[in-house]
């Protein structure tokens, strides 16, 4: 089991940016099992929630998350 959590609230605000048809392929990316969603104590490995955070930010191809009013195109923070 891994030491290092992430709260699924944090996942599910992560993926709010996202179209629907975007979440499957994401949450596959990460590793994370789309049925935790429906779970509100779950929790993720921090190394799935890394993985998700760069397979949202690659989707929208924007490491703002739609935050900002321009985008900050992946791979501006490298």
């Amino acid at each position: 089991m891994d030491k290092d959590t992430v709260s699924i609230y944090f996942v599910r605000a992560a993926l709010a940016h996202l179209a629907p048809e975007a979440l499957p392929a994401v949450l596959r990316a990460a590793g994370i099992p789309a049925e935790m969603l429906a779970h509100r104590q779950a929790r993720v490995p921090a190394r799935a929630f890394a993985a998700l955070w760069l397979a949202v930010a690659h989707q929208l191809d924007d490491e703002f998350f739609g935050l900002d009013a321009r985008r900050m195109k992946v791979g501006s923070f490298a």
